[in-house]
């Protein structure tokens, strides 16, 4: 009994180790796509201001931790309804990017459409680093079942 308690509670910990490892890289290729937006694009195309792009990239970058982080939590609880769940906060992430966006006022104005297409190309860059993560989870429910 002391042994099997002692196994989960190690599990846990690897298991916890391993999630904030990953959230790290996450974190890290937040900051590398910032340091992108503002040393490049910013520098050579004026391409918006450096509040505008940190609250981009700071609604991106929440946006992928809560959902790699809802990933993790229901595949401990169900692994079968991970790929689920990814799914559908896949699209919700889509819908709320959509909100920002219409938030912002781009979507009435002619003239962002390169900030749309900046915002956009970020969006899908956040969305591949995303994907990749999650899917190192999603990949172990075969060995798990």
């Amino acid at each position: 009994m002391k042994t099997s308690l002692r196994n989960k509670h190690m599990d846990l910990k690897k298991d916890i180790k391993q999630l904030l490892i990953y959230m790290i890289y996450i974190i890290v290729s937040s900051l590398t796509f910032y340091a992108v937006h503002v040393f490049l694009l910013t520098s050579f195309l004026d391409l918006g201001t450096n509040s505008l792009i940190r609250e981009q990239h700071v609604f991106l970058s929440l946006l992928v931790l809560f959902v790699y982080g809802m990933v993790a939590v229901v595949y401990k609880v169900s692994p079968i309804h991970a790929a689920y769940v990814l799914m559908g906060l896949l699209l919700a992430k889509m819908i709320l990017a959509g909100m920002f966006v219409y938030k912002l006022g781009w979507l009435d104005d002619s003239e962002t459409m390169h900030k749309r297409a900046v915002f956009l190309v970020f969006y899908l860059m956040y969305s591949f680093v995303l994907v990749l993560m999650s899917s190192k989870i999603i990949k172990n429910i075969g060995s798990k079942e």
